[in-house]
């Protein structure tokens, strides 16, 4: 009876002493986790959590140069998203405070179609993207005398494109940012509704190109 009562206490003190000895080394290992992390993972993920009103101003640039495909497959799609998004919001900001920017550089790749599926068109949708049709994209570019590479670069046309494999057919998706200016052509297109106006930038009811 002594025997088994003094290796139940044992046992209770043993118990104790592990789950100590946890709680006081996880604090380290968590550390040492984060440390082996490479600086883009800890970054996207941190941006990946905060809105946008919440983004560190002066870590934004550093975010937008990351390059995805040295990212976990997991973080891909949403990174991709909210670059766009950022992006996006850019321009947005541009076009309302300044217009167009006569001989500004075009941003490199600006026009290149992302790759991906179903999945990061609804990660573009989280960030404040709508899918457009062909044929209204289309139309936004007649009526604005703007270039598709025009439509991606000075506004935000985003095209997501899947390939070919041997389970899916290509399929392409069409998104514009929800505060894009155009994204009211968009709403006169549906509506069958005729923009009026003509000429560049400050001359008409409607952003143009040219």
């Amino acid at each position: 009876m002594i025997y088994n009562e003094f290796m139940r206490r044992a046992e209770k003190i043993a118990a104790f002493l592990l789950a100590a000895l946890a709680a006081a080394c996880w604090p380290a290992l968590a550390g040492a986790k984060a440390k082996s992390e490479p600086k883009a993972v800890i970054l996207v993920e941190s941006f990946l959590k905060t809105p946008v009103s919440g983004l560190p101003p002066g870590q934004i640039d550093a975010f937008l140069k990351i390059n995805p495909d040295a990212l976990p497959r997991r973080l891909r799609d949403p990174y991709e998203a909210k670059k766009a998004q950022l992006e996006a919001l850019r321009k947005v900001y541009e076009i309302d405070n300044r217009g167009p920017r006569p001989g500004a550089p075009t941003p490199k790749d600006c026009s290149v179609p992302l790759k991906g599926d179903l999945d990061l068109v609804h990660e573009l949708e989280i960030g404040g993207f709508q899918e457009i049709t062909r044929q209204e994209k289309d139309w936004i570019a007649q009526n604005t005398r703007c270039s598709q590479k025009d439509l991606m670069c000075q506004f935000s046309l985003t095209i997501v494109q899947r390939p070919k494999t041997r389970k899916k057919k290509p399929k392409t998706w069409y998104l514009l940012h929800e505060k894009d200016p155009l994204f009211m052509l968009v709403g006169m297109k549906r509506q069958g509704q005729v923009p009026q106006g003509s000429g560049s930038f400050g001359e008409s009811s409607f952003p143009t190109c040219r």
